[in-house]
């Protein structure tokens, strides 16, 4: 195995396109022929790789590429597909080589488990866990209507949780899909706008007019909107919705700004949330993406579901169909099992709470993005009982996570269970 550490840049070529800008990073070649590409970060996840059967070549640089740094080029190329990962590195700052020998291999003591959404007759390929005693062992079959349920944990949480501000209040009337209370806290959202049409968590007081949120702002339309598709009643009037949209659409454009305190630099983030939000009513033109610096890699995870939505939604994005490849890319590499229960590799740094969000709210709102899209198809049962395995006593720990969570899997079943 060669470890390589440099300053480089990485262009997958193939059934997708990827690119990743120069940085320093950690490249593993292993004697199987593959390459692992590593950031600092993301746990165990490459950023990018290429699965053997492939060669590597190394190349010498194109006299443009040369004369901007780059002293030699690595290409791996897959010896079934033809794709290419071509790594172009300007800086060697640490090279190794050891000789692993050969390894015995995981020892596990434990159960394997796995969800399959059957349709019809289902044909299940069934064998031993590799390096696992034998002896004793089974396997254990079990079919039922629905994966998901009444979620009567969710409905618990919401009913005894102390809802105060509009966004619990929001949280509660929406995730109950109870029409009365959402027209109930609809009537009084007015008296929570600020002058650019904002939302503030509280009423606004004399002296308050410009302190609406952003990030609630965006909440609302979002959430709003995703329930409406299970029950119209729970739409956003247009009056309200309307001077929400033209505070956001100010906001992102920089007619209006909301500086807040906040432990990291979020503006792009809460950019592409107001415009993933604004999408949802065709209110998105690609322009407004212009404002953002585009670099799904350094994303936090709920950030890159945003881009996806928005890909999926305004159709004149430039390269649009590449970078809707490269999000769904982005997004696999960063799911994991643990068990049952969906974890993403970024986990530890995806708890943004002062925007709402975190690994439940993000597990939630993946299932919600990739119902429609046929690549993910065969992994929409995984990815439901994975975000049920994150409940705790039937619920997930925040208000806008039981939201998304139950509005996810009240739309996987009735578009798979009904």
């Amino acid at each position: 195995m060669r470890l390589v550490i440099a300053r480089c840049s990485v262009d997958y070529t193939g059934r997708l396109n990827a690119h990743l800008p120069l940085a320093t990073r950690l490249l593993v070649h292993k004697g199987d022929g593959s390459l692992l590409v590593h950031s600092d970060g993301g746990s165990y996840k490459p950023l990018n790789w290429m699965s053997p059967p492939c060669t590597l070549t190394v190349e010498e640089p194109e006299e443009e590429a040369a004369s901007v740094g780059v002293t030699e080029q690595w290409r791996v190329t897959h010896k079934k597909t033809g794709d290419a990962l071509v790594v172009k590195i300007y800086e060697v700052l640490h090279d190794t080589s050891h000789d692993l020998g050969v390894d015995p291999g995981l020892i596990k003591d434990g159960v394997e488990a796995d969800h399959v959404l059957v349709g019809g007759q289902e044909l299940l390929d069934v064998g031993t866990i590799f390096n696992v005693t034998q002896d004793p062992g089974g396997l254990s079959v079990a079919v039922q209507p629905k994966l998901t349920g009444a979620l009567p944990g969710m409905r618990r949480y919401f009913e005894t949780y102390p809802f105060v501000c509009l966004e619990q209040k929001t949280s509660k009337a929406v995730g109950l899909k109870d029409a009365t209370l959402w027209t109930t806290v609809a009537n009084a959202l007015p008296t929570y706008l600020d002058s650019d049409g904002l939302a503030s968590y509280f009423p606004p007081r004399d002296g308050d007019a410009q302190k609406g949120s952003d990030v609630l702002s965006a909440y609302l339309l979002a959430a709003t909107d995703e329930a409406a598709g299970l029950n119209p009643a729970l739409a956003l009037p247009d009056a309200l919705r309307d001077p929400l949209a033209r505070g956001l659409t100010a906001f992102v454009e920089g007619r209006i700004s909301r500086d807040v305190w906040s432990p990291r630099k979020d503006l792009d983030m809460r950019k592409i949330a107001a415009i993933e939000a604004l999408s949802r009513y065709g209110l998105a033109p690609a322009r407004l993406l212009g404002s953002v610096s585009v670099a799904p890699n350094q994303w936090p995870t709920h950030t890159v579901i945003d881009w996806f939505n928005i890909l999926r939604r305004v159709k004149d994005v430039p390269q649009r169909e590449q970078r809707l490849a490269e999000a769904g890319q982005v997004l696999r590499a960063r799911l994991s099992y643990q068990g049952s229960k969906l974890v993403f590799s970024t986990e530890a740094d995806d708890a943004w709470w002062w925007m709402m969000q975190n690994g439940d709210v993000n597990a939630a709102r993946l299932l919600l993005a990739v119902q429609d899209d046929p690549a993910w198809k065969d992994d929409l049962g995984r990815l439901a009982a994975g975000l049920i395995g994150r409940q705790q006593n039937g619920a997930w720990h925040t208000t806008t996570a039981n939201l998304w969570g139950g509005l996810a899997l009240e739309k996987f079943s009735a578009r798979f269970e009904a």
